[in-house]
């Protein structure tokens, strides 16, 4: 009986130093859970190539009884490390009231020299409902990105393949982007959207927008800061899972401590009293 006790001590002391080191160790992975490599990205990336159609590509495509009419532009090919992503619900917020079930994603890369900076754990990269942030406290780190080689992508498809393809994508990735830059038009709502054709605009209007006939991840970010958030999380399961097992002082008893119990308890009733 003792010793089921003092197991159970054990294993709720042992339970609770996994519990809090997990959650430590969880909160810390997730503080730095898109941090890139600490080496600099050592693979160049080209700037976009951009080519006009000889005659604008018009296409009716459907996705949740919704109709859209995308008139590709330009021939585009894109080549960029991903530093900010926003994946897009055509029913929650603006997506919603307008209708926009087709911009599956938006994500923000970078190409050239700017993708190879070594301060990009020093800028805070972000994506707000349309545009692509970015801001730093050090000089050095902002200089070190150039306008022109980053650009914010409004991704469009209607292929389920393709938009899982694009949802798998990750920061710190390295992404190929084949398709058509791109204006479409809801055909029932009319809201319209349209696209930059060059990487030297800024402000409204500066964001491609994307028809998407090709997406692949080339390389994915193998952060270990993940892996780290992955074992703290399962070893936070483990913690409760043995805080729940430990025996406690009261609980129900085995079958086999039960006859044990009885056994001591009949040997003390047939012993003789003391005189």
């Amino acid at each position: 009986m003792s010793q089921v006790l003092a197991l159970g001590v054990s294993m709720r002391l042992i339970a609770g130093s996994l519990f809090w080191a997990s959650i430590a160790a969880f909160g810390y992975a997730l503080w730095h859970l898109n941090d890139f490599p600490s080496t600099p990205f050592t693979e160049t990336l080209n700037a976009p190539q951009q080519e006009a159609l000889v005659s604008p590509s018009e296409r009716t495509v459907h996705i949740e009884e919704e109709s859209y009419l995308v008139k590709g532009l330009y021939d585009y090919k894109l080549d960029g490390l991903v530093v900010s992503m926003r994946h897009h619900d055509g029913d929650r917020g603006l997506h919603k009231q307008w209708k926009d079930h087709i911009n599956v994603a938006d994500l923000c890369v970078l190409w050239g020299d700017s993708a190879q900076s070594p301060h990009l754990n020093a800028i805070n990269f972000w994506s707000g409902r349309f545009t692509c942030f970015m801001d730093t406290q050090s000089e050095i780190a902002f200089n070190s990105i150039l306008g022109h080689e980053l650009s914010n992508n409004h991704l469009l498809s209607n292929d389920p393949r393709m938009r899982e393809r694009i949802q798998s994508a990750d920061i710190g990735d390295h992404v190929r982007i084949r398709g058509y830059l791109a204006n479409y038009r809801n055909l029932t709502t009319h809201g319209f959207r349209g696209t930059s054709t060059n990487r030297f605009d800024t402000g409204d209007g500066a964001c491609e927008t994307i028809w998407v006939t090709d997406f692949q991840v080339v390389g994915h970010h193998k952060s270990g800061y993940r892996y780290l958030a992955l074992g703290a999380a399962l070893t936070l399961l483990v913690s409760i899972y043995l805080f729940f097992r430990a025996p406690k002082p009261g609980s129900q008893l085995t079958d086999r401590e039960r006859n044990l119990l009885d056994r001591a308890r009949k040997k003390t009733a047939k012993a003789p009293a003391a005189q």
